[in-house]
């Protein structure tokens, strides 16, 4: 099943809902920031923490005073580094990089929606991996020896990944403008490793961890 087919029920639904709500009420934006991302594995292995960035679209839908309906549709940097254990001294190091395009369709509370308005919202995601590079390392000094793509055995992702979303964060309303910027943590539910993958023997989850700033136009009806 290609990504448009896959896309369509969410997309209609957000589309009904976003028809319902005058435009004046509702709010967009543009998002950008930093992504810390690990894999979950219950294989004993040394993973490290991988730094990347995400950067995406924000539709802020009011549903009430203070709650919302949120889709996004996001790029995110997610996967880890995998250290391999040798006697005596760190081994060689593969870090694999993992990109995705995420929709989440999160539910937001508003605790205030004047000036400062702090917030907090969580809900579900799917993704949707667009890319996959495995980069290896040497010993002690971390030194980058090659890359190259994941359409090999040692390591292969599913296309579709999905999970669950939770965050917060704080507007600076400034009537039709607004900067946001907040913390949130997606956690990956779905199996991520392809059956045929030679590196890991057991089911693989992502985590990542993100912080951010963006800019939004337009401003929620307060009542």
């Amino acid at each position: 099943m290609n990504l448009a087919r896959r896309l369509a029920p969410l997309v209609g639904a957000v589309t009904m809902i976003s028809a319902a709500i005058p435009l004046h009420a509702q709010r967009f934006g543009i998002t950008a920031g930093a992504t810390f991302s690990n894999l979950r594995s219950s294989e004993d292995l040394d993973l490290e923490r991988r730094t990347g960035t995400t950067f995406g679209a924000t539709l802020q839908l009011p549903l009430g005073s203070k709650v919302a309906l949120q889709p996004e549709f996001l790029f995110l940097s997610k996967g880890a580094k995998l250290r391999q254990q040798t006697v005596g001294t760190d081994g060689p190091r593969t870090n694999i990089k993992l990109d995705y395009l995420e929709i989440p369709v999160l539910l937001r509370y508003d605790f205030s929606r004047e000036i400062i308005g702090p917030h907090i919202y969580m809900g579900p995601s799917v993704g949707f991996n667009v890319g996959c590079r495995l980069q290896y390392g040497g010993g002690n000094d971390d030194e980058a020896l090659g890359n190259t793509t994941c359409d090999r055995n040692d390591f292969k992702p599913k296309t579709l990944d999905y999970g669950f979303t939770l965050g917060g964060g704080v507007d600076l309303n400034l009537g039709a403008l607004a900067l946001t910027g907040g913390l949130r943590y997606g956690i990956g539910l779905a199996d991520i490793r392809d059956d045929n993958s030679d590196e890991f023997k057991s089911r693989v989850n992502n985590g990542v961890l993100s912080l951010y700033v963006g800019l939004l136009f337009g401003s929620l009806k307060k009542d």
